[in-house]
């Protein structure tokens, strides 16, 4: 009697732990395809002197062949925090949005984005998580006049 009740409870733990096995690597599929889907790139600022007055608008877009009507991408940045306890923006695609006017044929290629605008801080790098296709640019604000665009590096 006592060796078939065993005999059970070894059989149903097993099934728990054949069950958790699956679950825990399924969980860490999702997790690296999830990952893969992203690539991160960093904003590395000079130390200013006035970095109370600027600001640093992070661009994420793509650069398409546009006609004259003005694009843009409804994104959303969301402040997550990794494993080490470090903090970045993570950029979730949203749909192409734009005007719909009646263009000759002229056609130009566009740097096409979403934007968020921080306060400057040069004591830490900004980073930022956007999916593959996308890249990341940034242009520095002081007094309402913004510098040149520039290129965020990949990591």
């Amino acid at each position: 009697m006592t060796t078939t009740v065993t005999k059970k409870r070894v059989f149903r733990i097993s099934i728990l732990i054949i069950l958790a096995i699956l679950f825990v690597s399924t969980m860490f599929l999702w997790y690296n395809v999830q990952i893969n889907k992203m690539e991160r790139y960093q904003i590395v600022l000079e130390q200013r002197e006035d970095e109370v007055n600027l600001k640093v608008e992070i661009m994420v877009g793509k650069t398409w062949e546009t006609d004259c009507n003005r694009l843009e991408f409804e994104g959303y940045f969301s402040t997550e925090k990794d494993k080490l306890g470090h903090w970045y923006y993570k950029f979730k695609e949203g749909k192409l949005i734009g005007t719909l006017k009646h263009c000759p044929d002229v056609r130009q290629m566009q740097f096409v984005y979403s934007s968020k605008t921080i306060p400057f801080d040069s004591r830490f790098p900004i980073v930022v998580s956007v999916p593959k296709s996308f890249e990341v640019k940034y242009r520095i604000w002081q007094n309402g006049k913004s510098s040149e665009e520039k290129n965020a590096e990949k990591q």
